[in-house]
């Protein structure tokens, strides 16, 4: 059994499922921005890439964010909350079924500290995504097209 500060390393399939979302939002970004809005002139195409760049950053670095927040324990009482809750609309059948489940919010928090981690793949990935929107800009304003 891993101890409560054990904490298994990412593997390479991690990051590259994070690279591959992050791509993913930058090719739909960038396909809706070129091809569906179709307002005004011809757009630079550094413009095109920074903006592309910008929703893969801000779902990658907002998910490794909120996972960090959720790692120091920041959303157990919203957790257990609707968990109690559910239970309750429930009746007798979840009294039953999910009786070994902690009901208070110290033994969730206990149960809970193993499972915990910062989804570093996101971090770095969204960081990287952030670093490319901030070249594209600067090309954007140096580099007259």
């Amino acid at each position: 059994m891993a101890t409560p500060y054990h904490r298994d390393p990412f593997t390479f399939k991690d990051y590259l499922k994070a690279i591959l979302l992050g791509l993913g939002l930058f090719l739909l970004t960038f396909y809706i921005q070129k091809y569906v809005n179709r307002n005004g002139h011809e757009r630079n195409v550094f413009s095109l890439l920074s903006n592309s760049c910008l929703a893969p950053t801000a779902v990658l670095l907002g998910g490794g964010v909120l996972s960090w927040i959720k790692k120091d324990g920041q959303f157990d009482v919203i957790f257990l909350g609707f968990r109690n809750m559910r239970n309750t609309f429930r009746g007798g059948f979840s009294q039953t079924l999910y009786e070994d489940r902690p009901q208070n919010l110290y033994d969730y928090r206990q149960e809970k500290e193993v499972e915990r981690r910062v989804n570093i793949p996101w971090l770095l990935t969204g960081a990287g995504f952030l670093l490319l929107c901030i070249v594209f800009v600067i090309l954007f304003y140096k580099v007259p097209l």
